[in-house]
């Protein structure tokens, strides 16, 4: 390959370094994992070619650092809150960035460095103090301590995708936002959950002014430290609860209702993923309160992969006629929510990841059949469009 053009070469090395880790396709979409370092150069062919020789190497360098993944974990400490703990991790963490390559890090001139994606991978012993985490927003030294590493963070990486993979208690801390922990060793399969935030790579770095008034007191930072259009949260599977007795009367552990409220002005994208949630998991104030967003994503089967259904491991005791009609109802209600549909409605999108289901297919072609009169058409298979505002019929 070192006799073909440049031009190919490159074209070779952008789809390596853009295309999607194997796992991706073999795992649940809904629940997400830490990543594995590579043990060879087979999982990691960028890396593979960057070995071949000094022409290769100087062509891959520049996307072999694209993606960065920082993990945090609990190192010698006893007898401390899991608060505390934590806050201790993260400075650790803030404090050790300094030693990124400069090559990776911003430079100076806000151009932003290499590093495109960045993962922070938490593990669970970081909370596993004798205490639970608390809110954050009632305690000054959690607030000072949040910001400040995200201060530090985003002073050395600009990143256009942030994913937060960690116990969802963290994730609470994280986002102020406290979830429900009474039942959550119902679900074992939502104990660990990933928070995505994306914004467009062409946006000039989303610094919050400096003469902000207490900004070090703001419990949004993470939210508006970038100007993030896109935010996704895989909360794992519900299979798990379904084999308890009365499992509807079950509180799953979640931080979906802090992130159904605007918690930053450039926000216009919300995705949902969740394998087999009860259909209380979305009620009627959550879609309402999705309303301020543009587009809305849901996906709550294991499609693609619907095989592992056939894996009595993932199933556990469910019975899957009753996770089934479980998501059926929760499209049912999002389809009567005229907040999200209505003429007025700030929503112009709407997909779903479970289009191939011939009862959800079937279900949502059917309503947004009805949702015509207000601007509604399919705009490909499982997504849907407010190409126009019609205005309502008067008698």
């Amino acid at each position: 390959m070192d006799d073909i053009p440049t031009e190919l070469q490159l074209v070779i090395v952008k789809h390596l370094a853009h295309a999607p880790r194997p796992e991706v396709h073999r795992g649940i979409l809904q629940v997400p994992s830490y990543t594995q370092l590579a043990s060879n150069l087979e999982d990691t062919p960028l890396k593979a070619l960057s070995s071949t020789n000094k022409q290769w190497r100087k062509l891959t360098s520049p996307s072999l650092f694209t993606r960065l993944v920082i993990r945090m974990r609990r190192e010698g400490q006893r007898n401390l809150s899991s608060s505390t703990l934590f806050r201790n991790a993260m400075k650790e963490v803030a404090a050790r960035l300094s030693e990124l390559p400069k090559c990776i890090a911003t430079k100076k001139d806000n151009r932003g460095g290499l590093v495109e994606s960045l993962t922070l991978e938490i593990d669970p012993s970081v909370s596993a103090g004798p205490q639970a985490m608390r809110n954050p927003a009632k305690h000054s030294t959690d607030i000072i301590t949040m910001h400040d590493f995200w201060r530090r963070l985003f002073d050395v990486l600009d990143p256009a995708a942030l994913a937060i993979i960690a116990p969802v208690e963290i994730l609470g801390w994280l986002t102020t936002t406290v979830p429900d922990m009474r039942d959550a060793w119902t679900f074992g399969d939502m104990r660990i959950q990933k928070l995505e935030l994306t914004r467009d790579v062409g946006r000039r770095l989303g610094v919050r002014p400096s003469d902000q008034i207490n900004t070090a007191w703001d419990t949004e930072y993470l939210f508006n430290a970038r100007p993030w259009k896109s935010i996704a949260l895989r909360e794992g599977s519900m299979l798990q609860a379904y084999g308890q007795y009365e499992y509807f009367h079950r509180n799953p552990p979640t931080i979906l209702a802090g992130l159904c409220l605007p918690r930053s002005e450039c926000l216009e994208s919300f995705s949902l993923h969740c394998l087999f949630p009860f259909n209380t998991h979305l009620d009627e104030l959550q879609l309402l309160s999705l309303s301020h967003y543009k587009q809305l994503h849901f996906h709550f089967s294991p499609a693609p992969n619907m095989e592992i259904l056939d894996d009595a491991k993932v199933l556990g005791m469910a019975d899957l006629v009753d996770c089934w009609r479980e998501i059926e109802q929760i499209y049912q209600r999002i389809l009567q929510q005229a907040s999200l549909f209505g003429h007025d409605s700030r929503v112009c999108e709407f997909s779903t990841g479970d289009y191939t289901i011939d009862s959800i297919r079937t279900m949502l072609d059917g309503g947004f059949e009805k949702l015509a009169e207000h601007g509604w058409e399919s705009s490909g298979p499982g997504s849907w469009a407010k190409t126009r505002n019609k205005a309502p019929l008067r008698a």
